[in-house]
């Protein structure tokens, strides 16, 4: 019989680390969107992240997901960690969220702003794309998610409460 390797979370119990771990680590966030037909689509997205926990992404209108986005309809993102720095890859620690979606435009009072975070996280190139017509912010602005960061250790986190999820909370009821 195999051995789970230990988490080595364990003497970090609080989550709230955990997310604050993924938020500063990660540099992209991986969005999932439909199409009008209900078609998924999932692709990769440098983002910023607020103190109003809002997450920002500027992506081109030639990608498909801006599509999506332009719409409004609720997007998934999910922070993952990097397969090479997890304990076990059946493990890694993950924060997904289902997010209600606007635009920022470039006339709004904290585009500027925003591309100013952009510019101090990924170079002066986040100011040159901000330049392009086809580029378009979104804020993306988390409704519920989940917290997974190891063998047996999730959470469930809605209205910015965390609470754990149990076996019991995801086994399908017959």
């Amino acid at each position: 019989m195999p051995k789970f390797p230990r988490n080595r979370m364990e003497n970090m119990p609080d989550p709230a680390t955990d997310i604050a771990s993924l938020l500063e680590h990660c540099r992209t966030l991986i969005l999932a969107t439909l199409d009008v037909n209900g078609n998924p689509q999932a692709s990769p997205a440098p983002f910023i992240h607020d103190r109003d926990n809002r997450f920002h992404v500027l992506v081109s209108t030639m990608a498909p997901h801006t599509a999506h986005m332009i719409a409004l309809k609720p997007t998934g993102v999910m922070l993952i960690e990097n397969e090479n720095d997890a304990l076990h890859i059946f493990a890694r620690r993950r924060l997904n969220y289902v997010c209600n979606v606007s635009e920022v435009f470039r006339d709004q009072y904290n585009y500027d702003e925003q591309i100013e975070k952009f510019k101090d996280r990924f170079g002066s190139f986040a100011s040159a794309l901000a330049n392009l017509p086809d580029f378009h912010m979104f804020s993306l602005y988390p409704a519920s998610g989940r917290l997974v960061v190891g063998f047996g250790r999730a959470y469930r986190i809605k209205d910015d409460i965390i609470t754990s999820i149990g076996p019991e909370d995801v086994a399908p009821k017959s």
